[in-house]
């Protein structure tokens, strides 16, 4: 019982996500993707975007879960959706396939630059998703910057539900 409620939290985590990260990318067109501050070496909402699929490949490389090549630089902004949809499905596959040791919260164990213990899937899901919503952040000031903001009339969950839901999932 305790497995399964623990499996629904860290599914909630993926998929309220997901929708906080597509609402923060709606209405943007191509431009706005790739728009940057004038001389200044600020990141776009697409190498952003891009390093939040790229940080969520990483550490399921850690758990030798080669599925996912990375997204070179070149890759197009609908191509990088594609990914983070496939992604959120790919992740909630392996929650519902995972079993209690993959469900205990541990962090990697490195002796020096050397992995030694891989992270669990539940820390892995955590870290990525706390790291995701710090850069769906940023995305929401790139936005500002541009006078462009998310529209809150489509609005499905704020930042601060998000991490409700992060930290409810933290205490089990």
């Amino acid at each position: 019982m305790r497995e399964q409620k623990i499996k629904q939290q860290i599914v909630e985590i993926i998929k309220v996500l997901r929708t906080y990260g597509h609402w923060m990318l709606e209405d943007l067109i191509k431009e706005d993707f790739l728009w940057q501050p004038e001389k200044t070496n600020a990141r776009t909402i697409q190498s952003l975007f891009r390093h939040i699929i790229n940080a969520e490949i990483f550490w399921l490389k850690h758990l030798e879960d080669e599925t996912y090549s990375y997204e070179p630089k070149s890759s197009e902004f609908q191509k990088l959706l594609l990914t983070f949809d496939e992604l959120e499905k790919h992740l909630i596959t392996c929650i519902q396939n995972s079993n209690d040791s993959d469900l205990e919260f541990h962090t990697p164990k490195y002796e020096g630059e050397e992995l030694m213990t891989p992270g669990t899937l539940s820390w892995v899901i955590l870290r990525t998703s706390l790291h995701a919503v710090h850069h769906f952040g940023q995305i929401a000031h790139i936005r500002y910057s541009m006078d462009k903001p998310s529209n809150n009339e489509t609005r499905k969950i704020s930042w601060g539900g998000v991490m409700d839901i992060i930290v409810k999932a933290m205490l089990l």
